[in-house]
């Protein structure tokens, strides 16, 4: 095997192709904890705007539950102006108007909560008693 010399200018190019292979390290180096960061922002843009539709429906539940209260008298004037306004998916309730319920309020969403719940309870169960007798009947 004949031995290979390696060129004279080679020693004098060896600090610059080190330099270049660190700034390209660099680059890369830069260039992924960029893409890291891209990729954070997006979790977290993603989780608030989770966090926002969970917010809004909650919102949105609220005011239909509000809404429903036409014909109950006692109300506070915040509940009567929830009940009485119309509420878009794009218009949701602001905090500040949720704050503001009062504790009677939240009894009374929890009373007719209740009470619709055992309606559709009942019907459930007159449902199920009809048609268990037409099951019986032949």
């Amino acid at each position: 095997m004949k031995d290979v010399s390696l060129p004279a200018q080679l020693p004098e190019d060896l600090p610059t192709i080190e330099k270049q292979r660190q700034e390209r390290l660099l680059a890369f180096t830069v260039a992924e904890g960029s893409l890291s960061l891209l990729m954070l922002e997006e979790t977290l843009r993603r989780k608030r705007l989770e966090q926002l539709c969970r917010h809004e429906g909650a919102l949105i539940q609220l005011s239909t539950i509000l809404s429903g209260r036409a014909g109950e008298t006692g109300r506070s004037p915040t509940t009567a102006a929830l009940s009485t306004s119309s509420l878009r998916v794009e218009e949701p309730l602001s905090w500040e108007v949720v704050d503001r319920l009062s504790e009677e309020d939240v009894e009374c969403i929890w009373q007719r909560e209740r009470r619709a719940l055992e309606e559709s309870i009942a019907a459930v169960r007159k449902r199920v008693r009809k048609l268990q007798q037409n099951k019986l009947e032949p």
